[in-house]
């Protein structure tokens, strides 16, 4: 069965490893006995499909039933026929969504109360939580560039942030100095991870000014 194998081998590195599923041959050199399902470890805990990620805890289990032709995902009460490994990834997170988006709701039925106290235990929620907060209003100054690769960043808030690549190129519309408002989302350790609708920012004194005046009492 590709992408099963016995053991807990290293991680990927990152969401874009698991993209584009890698087949795995598996070679056993005993017998297996049809009458008991044979216990198998997935080589990934991080999923990602259709634009939706979860990483999990632990690397999950397979359980294989030789003689029904088919699999269980261990701990999820999802069960695949053979040559259905491709689907593991979506149907985890198909499980995860329904039974987060019941519990919020608090219409989980006994069953899914029972499901969703086994399964929450298994997911990275904070990682969860964190990869779908909204994105919010912020305001930045430009400290200093070094090309388009890389700049630097004071936030409204006094802290300071190095950021490079993507995030760093959909800032080089601005120069050192320059302040900049738009929407941002930041990941763990309330680092950057996306940023758009960027617009220049007046500056303070301005800024201020238009406030003053935005807030100035009229004679109605």
């Amino acid at each position: 069965m590709s992408a099963i194998a016995p053991g807990a081998p290293a991680e990927a590195p990152n969401y874009e490893a698991f993209r584009s599923p890698v087949s795995r041959e598996i070679r056993l050199h005993r017998r297996i006995d049809t009458t008991a399902p044979q216990k198998w470890t997935l080589t990934q805990r991080h999923f990602v499909v259709g634009g939706q990620h979860l990483v999990l805890d632990n690397y999950p289990e397979i359980a294989v039933y030789s003689s029904q032709f088919e699999f269980e995902i261990v701990g999820w009460n999802i069960r695949l026929p053979y040559g259905g490994q491709d689907r593991i990834g979506r149907e985890i997170i198909r499980k995860f969504l329904n039974l987060h988006a019941k519990a919020e709701n608090t219409s989980l039925d006994e069953q899914e109360e029972a499901e969703w106290a086994e399964i929450s235990k298994r997911v990275d929620y904070r990682r969860f939580s964190i990869d779908r907060s909204p994105f919010r209003y912020v305001t930045g100054t430009i400290v200093s560039r070094a090309g388009d690769g890389e700049c630097r960043i004071e936030w409204h808030t006094g802290e300071r942030e190095r950021v490079v690549g993507r995030l760093a190129l959909a800032l080089s519309v601005f120069e050192p100095g320059e302040r900049f408002t738009g929407l941002a989302r930041f990941g763990v350790g309330n680092h950057l991870s996306e940023i758009t609708n960027l617009s220049p920012a007046p500056k303070l004194g301005e800024e201020e000014g238009e406030r003053m005046w935005r807030e100035w009492p009229v004679n109605r």
